[in-house]
């Protein structure tokens, strides 16, 4: 098995982590928790080893389609692997997923 990559430049991990304090923000006005830091490893391995992120935009996105993303990367990643979870290849994908150059 392959380690999880989670090397990301300064700029990125600045932005993944002000997605999840954002997130954790929402979710609170929901009267749900989610964990910060958790969410940012998240966030983090799947952009690094699923798909990339449009971070930028992921960051700037209304409250719904944040917690969209975050929480189907939470219900949907292998948190051994940083990968989507075996047979879940079709169930979720993120939409703030960063579309491939034409």
């Amino acid at each position: 098995m392959n380690a999880i990559n989670w090397k990301c430049s300064d700029e990125d991990a600045r932005v993944i982590s002000e997605i999840a304090r954002k997130a954790r923000l929402a979710s609170a006005k929901h009267n749900f928790i989610i964990d910060q830091a958790k969410t940012a490893m998240d966030i983090t391995a799947w952009h690094l080893n699923e798909a990339p992120l449009d971070l930028l935009a992921l960051c700037d996105a209304k409250e719904c389609d944040l917690l969209h993303d975050v929480l189907g990367i939470q219900r949907h990643i292998s948190r051994s692997t940083g990968k989507r979870k075996r047979g879940n290849a079709h169930l979720f994908s993120p939409r703030y997923t960063r579309r491939a150059a034409a």
